[in-house]
């Protein structure tokens, strides 16, 4: 599976989830790093699940799952 493929999947399943070359400054805590190939933002367990069965046990791409709890 290439980016473009999990991309499309996940964008298949996960409409409007997901953006890619996302910029992660905005994601970490000194505003800084590269792009991001492709960035998936989840709200539910099963939406995890459905990243999860995308990507699989064994990623063709480098996966890093970043995490944290929203509060409004």
């Amino acid at each position: 599976m290439t980016i473009g493929s999990i991309a499309a999947a996940l964008e298949a399943r996960l409409p409007g989830r997901i953006e890619r070359a996302a910029a992660s400054a905005a994601l970490t805590t000194y505003r800084c790093g590269g792009p991001i190939a492709v960035l998936v933002r989840v709200d539910r367990e099963d939406e995890l699940l459905a990243v999860a069965d995308i990507v699989g046990p064994e990623p063709a791409a480098p996966v890093l799952i970043i995490g944290g709890v929203r509060t409004s």
